[in-house]
């Protein structure tokens, strides 16, 4: 007898993105992979503009429902199951964010993972607060059913019971008093729009430090996303079970259409392939989007770092690699010549047919630093980027940012001359084909591709948390109310609503200021390395001519806007930073204002900041 249908919650994980500007002019992330952030003219607004007068959009995200069906023993992606379907009776979506913070411990590294066997002595933030309830921020759970409905707010007094909610007390100025919204669309699948981005203090608190910051808030956050469905089954109402998913709430993409080299999609693939996370009986990792799953798990759990049986595609497992390289050149100076072409007239044939002399690919492939290797001063320095121990204060050997070992493994066999050539040409690079429909597999990793992989110090979307073992129920598919495994919980600690935000910068401003680029003490030679240039770009062309020429330098993203650099004044409460990088204090207030960096239509992958302010601050 056949086995009951399955449904999920589709993307496992998804990921939203704070903007002050009004809560209607939000736009939906890609769903698609290889997907621009272009939105969707009928959910929302188109993309770009990224602003809307002068403010940022929100980045929202839309959640669905597939059913799969036991065939011959694998499961089998069925259909989309939404209010169109004529056999739904009824389907309710529950969200629970929140955001503890304030109320968590110090950001310290590494501190609290399981790679440290020794762990630090360390303290919470605002210690001596005697109720740290009084410092957190969880809305409870919200529902929202029915068909483009009227928005449910996730604001302060708008649960069931009040008396439970929690927000800051006493309040900082501005009060935090929402993380956002639900909304629905129109076949009722979910749409999550999150809050403004505010960043709050109490007491006119400073900022001091580029995590840990006494008296701060902000509305980032993170939690569960359920679903409460009834099919009817030979004519009564039944309902069903559906694995839910996640939201985690981030800062804006400063630069949405540039890819990097380590996605959050790639460091969950390879803890899925790695821990024996991939079922072999599941449509939904053999095809489509996450096909590559199942045949990198039967070579790489276990432990094992070499690919034996598994053969490497350019296209899909190469190409991506690559183009998070060359991308680099328009929000990192340091790439601004080094990544130059891969011009298909010259050096394209190398790397991509096998038939191919192997002499340039070995070489790019020496330049790697191996994981697990100490950082700059390894034989291979690249990526020029950060990693989760920068300075070398546990002695992990994550100096710098290193590809994954499922990367390195693919880039090993593609040196090796062992992979199948593009068949795609040289779009392979330059641009990548959207992938046609709507797919489970795609929603998952369209979501956590244009998220950041690391440095995880403390991170982007989310901090190395997110790769703990023993948190996921599936690939890619975090399990609500499995036991916390970061260390110093109080025991009983379970993941749950506000569990991945909590370890973040508080508030989250100081992070995304402080952490440009710098001086490496480890490099030799010494040479500046990049944090997230693509979400937080270093160093960008303010003009499309110079972005199309390259001509000239690039220019710090947070310079100032008029005047000399005298103009902006001593800050003691801003971190050691370049000419005209502004203070703590000047970014919160004027953080919007920033430029978006984006391509430049029919240049060639060209990529220019435009939506700048006038005048910063």
């Amino acid at each position: 007898m056949a086995a009951n249908p399955r449904y999920r919650i589709h993307p496992a994980i998804g990921v939203a993105r704070v903007g002050n500007a009004d809560p209607d002019a939000f736009y939906l992330g890609p769903e698609r992979p290889s997907q621009a952030v272009t939105g969707d003219a009928v959910v929302g607004t188109r993309t770009p503009p990224f602003k809307s007068g002068g403010q940022i959009k929100r980045q929202a995200v839309r959640f669905r429902i597939f059913e799969y069906v036991d065939k011959g023993g694998v499961w089998t992606i069925s259909r989309e199951v939404n209010l169109e379907a004529k056999d739904v009776m009824e389907l309710t979506w529950t969200v629970h964010v929140a955001n503890r913070k304030a109320s968590f411990f110090t950001f310290a590294g590494l501190a609290g993972s399981s790679l440290l066997p020794k762990q630090p002595a360390r303290e919470r933030r605002n210690k001596g607060v005697p109720d740290p309830r009084t410092l957190e921020i969880d809305p409870l759970p919200r529902s929202i059913s029915g068909v483009n409905t009227t928005p449910v707010g996730l604001d302060q007094g708008g649960s069931g019971n009040p008396k439970k909610e929690l927000w800051p007390s006493p309040p900082p100025v501005p009060a935090i008093t929402s993380l956002g919204q639900l909304r629905t669309d129109l076949r009722g699948r979910l749409v999550f729009v999150p809050g403004a981005g505010v960043c709050a203090a109490r007491g006119g608190a400073p900022i001091t430090d580029y995590a840990n910051n006494n008296g701060w808030f902000d509305d980032v956050c993170d939690g569960p996303v359920t679903a409460h469905l009834k099919i009817t089954v030979d004519g009564k109402p039944v309902k069903v079970d559906v694995e839910p998913a996640w939201v985690l709430v981030g800062p804006p993409d400063f630069a949405p259409d540039l890819p990097q080299q380590v996605t959050l999609y790639d460091v969950l693939l390879d803890s899925a392939v790695r821990n024996n996370l991939v079922p072999t009986k599941d449509e939904l990792y053999s095809t489509g989007a996450l096909r590559s799953m199942a045949g990198l798990a039967k070579d790489l759990a276990g432990g094992a770092t070499k690919l034996t049986s598994y053969k490497v595609d350019f296209d899909d497992d190469v190409a991506p690699i690559l183009r998070g390289v060359l991308a680099s050149r328009w929000d990192f100076g340091e790439a601004q010549h080094a990544h130059g072409s891969m011009d298909p007239s010259t050096v394209w044939g190398y790397l991509s047919d096998p038939a191919q002399p192997d002499t340039l690919r070995k070489l790019i492939l020496s330049y790697l630093r191996k994981p697990g290797t100490r950082g700059p001063s390894s034989p291979g320095d690249m990526p020029r980027l950060l990693g989760d121990d920068p300075y070398d204060k546990y002695k992990t050997g994550l100096i710098g940012l290193s590809l994954t070992l499922t990367q390195y493994a693919i880039m090993e066999r593609w040196a090796a001359n062992d992979f199948l050539a593009t068949s795609l040409g040289y779009q392979s690079i330059a641009a990548p084909p959207v992938v046609a429909g709507i797919t489970p597999g795609g929603l998952d990793l369209a979501a956590l591709e244009h998220a950041s992989g690391g440095a995880f110090f403390p991170g982007i979307e989310v901090g190395w948390s997110i790769r703990e073992p023993g948190i996921f129920a599936a690939p890619l598919r975090i399990k609500p109310g499995a036991g916390s495994r970061y260390v110093g919980d109080r025991n009983g600690t379970v993941v749950s609503a506000g569990y991945f935000s909590r370890q973040m910068a508080l508030p989250w401003l100081a992070d995304f200021l402080q952490c440009q680029a710098e001086e490496q003490t480890h490099s030799i030679p010494k040479a500046r390395w990049g944090w997230w240039p693509s979400q937080r770009p270093n160093d960008v062309y303010p003009t499309t001519a110079a972005a199309t020429t390259r001509s000239g330098t690039m220019v710090p993203w947070t310079r100032a806007q008029v005047g000399s650099v005298t103009d902006w004044p001593s800050a003691p409460d801003g971190p050691p930073r370049t000419p005209n990088m502004p203070s703590y204090s000047q970014m919160v207030a004027n953080w919007w204002k920033f430029g978006f960096v984006t391509l430049v239509p029919g240049a060639d992958g060209a990529a220019a900041e435009t939506e700048r302010a006038a005048s910063i601050p």
